[in-house]
């Protein structure tokens, strides 16, 4: 490892140990000489399932199943894998108002998270719709961006 690189490194972790995060959302794979897609999609997933633990967990539980009654699931449903445009204006807006989620009603407020960066959302929304037995394609940061680009009232 060069001397560059390896000060560089010291540098990223020392602003990790000071800021929070981890390390992989500041050291890309390609540091290390590891850039290979398994390993960035791995690590994508890795950090999306950090934010949905972060962000989601608390309603949503951690097999995705939700709480009946209160909070709808995210496996195997619909909004997930549906329109992904609608489900990123769900996480960008929130949710008031009765819905159907897999035959059941709910009508707890999901809390609009536009607090969160065009990544963020994208990873959150990716894991959710790749894993809890969903099968959907990713949501990209620019998709976000479009989304959040309409949500503004001028």
């Amino acid at each position: 490892m060069s001397m560059k690189l390896a000060r560089l490194l010291f540098f990223a972790g020392l602003f990790v140990l000071f800021f929070g995060g981890q390390a992989s959302n500041f050291v890309k794979p390609m540091a290390t000489g590891l850039n290979s897609p398994t390993m960035e999609k791995e690590s994508s997933t890795k950090v999306g399932e950090n934010l949905y633990i972060k962000y989601c967990l608390q309603c949503h539980q951690k097999d995705g199943s939700g709480v009946p009654n209160m909070f709808p699931p995210v496996m195997k449903s619909d909004w997930v894998t549906g329109d992904k445009d609608k489900l990123i204006n769900v996480l960008l807006k929130g949710l008031v108002g009765d819905i159907e989620v897999n035959g059941d009603q709910y009508s707890q407020v999901m809390p609009k998270q536009n607090n969160l960066t065009d990544d963020e959302i994208a990873l959150i929304l990716t894991y959710i719709r790749q894993n809890f037995g969903n099968e959907a394609g990713p949501v990209l940061p620019a998709d976000v961006a479009m989304v959040r680009s309409k949500s503004i009232t001028r």
